[in-house]
């Protein structure tokens, strides 16, 4: 619950693989919370240009930018909104696994979906899906059932964070699995995964 944490939660929160918020970097998240603006990742939805334009080395164009640039990442793929919890354990893949298994036969519009539909698994209930140990079934059954987690996705719903749910594709590549490492010569890793996924990889 510290603050050093809960920045770097902030961070991991608009990262690529997350919520991509391009254009707001760490060193504007700091400025952000050091002037009051956030304290937690649900207040970057709370943001108004009015907040960033006053402050030096902001302008009218930057500060219509990044709102503009937040409001766009509102609606986001579920495995990402995942992914973006930092929840312990639960990394990008496994992200994916649980949205295609645990959530993949809910409806899930709203962060607070999610919440009722995770609360009703047990830590037994998500070790039967491949790759879920004990380790990350314990992490993701403590961290849906904190309050102020679950006080959390409230505040995102409320905020107007719409959630995608992606059905599971079937293409040539289906029960293909690929390990991405190193650096690619014309696309990124993220670029390269989404295609694999787009054909059933």
């Amino acid at each position: 619950q510290c603050g050093g944490v809960n920045r770097e939660l902030i961070y991991h929160f608009i990262s690529r693989g997350a919520f991509d918020v391009r254009g707001l970097g760490p060193k504007i998240i700091d400025r952000f919370m050091d002037e009051g603006l956030i304290s937690d990742r649900a207040d970057m939805f709370g943001l108004v240009r009015g907040d960033i334009e006053i402050l030096d080395g902001f302008g009218e164009k930057s500060a219509e930018n990044i709102i503009e640039e937040i409001n766009r990442k509102k609606t986001i793929a579920l495995p990402r909104f995942l992914f973006s919890l930092g929840i312990h354990h639960i990394g990008e893949e496994l992200s994916q696994t649980v949205s295609r298994t645990a959530l993949g036969k809910r409806r899930i519009a709203a962060p607070t979906d999610i919440l009722a539909a995770m609360r009703a698994l047990t830590s037994e209930d998500l070790q039967k899906i491949p790759d879920i140990g004990p380790a990350a079934s314990e992490s993701i059954v403590s961290w849906f059932a904190d309050a102020k987690n679950a006080d959390l996705l409230r505040r995102l719903t409320a905020a107007g964070v719409k959630i995608v749910q992606e059905r599971i594709k079937k293409g040539p590549l289906a029960g293909t699995s690929f390990v991405l490492t190193g650096a690619l010569a014309s696309l990124s890793r993220s670029e390269a995964k989404d295609l694999i996924r787009s054909k059933g990889g």
